[in-house]
């Protein structure tokens, strides 16, 4: 796992999107999504939690996370919002 985060730091402005679970081994979705964002600010982010705290409220308030998607996740839900998210993008450019 950690040499996986070692290739999304690496390469984090080649990326358009980012789906991250806020509860992960030695790392909180939110501190990931901060950092990326800081190097790439045009970066989409879904941040999936079983409970929504209040950074991740703050967060999407202050836009760093476009959306929040609440476990258990439906695959509908969770593909018309990538898709929602990368067609904003599309029409942005």
């Amino acid at each position: 796992a950690s040499r996986g985060l070692g290739d999304v730091y690496k390469r984090q402005e080649h990326w358009d999107l980012l789906i991250v679970d806020e509860a992960m081994p030695k790392l909180r979705g939110t501190a990931l999504l901060q950092y990326m964002k800081q190097h790439n600010h045009d970066l989409r982010v879904i941040l999936v939690t079983g409970l929504v705290g209040d950074s991740a409220i703050r967060l999407h308030a202050e836009r760093q996370i476009d959306e929040i998607l609440t476990k258990p996740v439906e695959f509908e839900a969770l593909s018309g919002t990538i898709v929602r998210l990368l067609s904003e993008e599309t029409s942005d450019k």
